[in-house]
Parts: C-alpha cells; sequence; structure tokens
C-alpha cells in the first residue's frame, strides 16, 4: 500500500513539474526517487508557488 502511494506521488510531482518546469535535472530527479511520502506530498503542494525546480527544491 505505502509503496503504491510512494510511485503514484512521484509520477505525480514528476509529471506536474515537467509540466511546468520542463524535464528535471538529474539530481532533482535522483531526489524525488529518494524522497519519502510526506517529503513528496509537501513538494506537491509547494509546486504551484515554485518558479522552478531549484526554487521546489531549496539548498
Amino acid at each position: 500500500m505505502l509503496q503504491g502511494r510512494l510511485q503514484e506521488a512521484r509520477a505525480t510531482l514528476l509529471r506536474l513539474g515537467t509540466k511546468k518546469f520542463g524535464s528535471p535535472e538529474p539530481t532533482f530527479a535522483q531526489r524525488i526517487e529518494s524522497a519519502e511520502l510526506t517529503a513528496l506530498e509537501g513538494l506537491i503542494d509547494r509546486l504551484l508557488e515554485a518558479g522552478s525546480w531549484q526554487d521546489l527544491f531549496p539548498a
């Protein structure tokens, strides 16, 4: 169950982020793949406010 939710959250973030910002750089794609569910959900929530992948993933 958790694995399915993780895959869906990753796919949603990548789909919406790519639509808004273009394809992510490999470092951002790696961070998405290794993120926990709560972090992914937070990133999805912040997509509307971010202006780029860099904004979404502050240093």
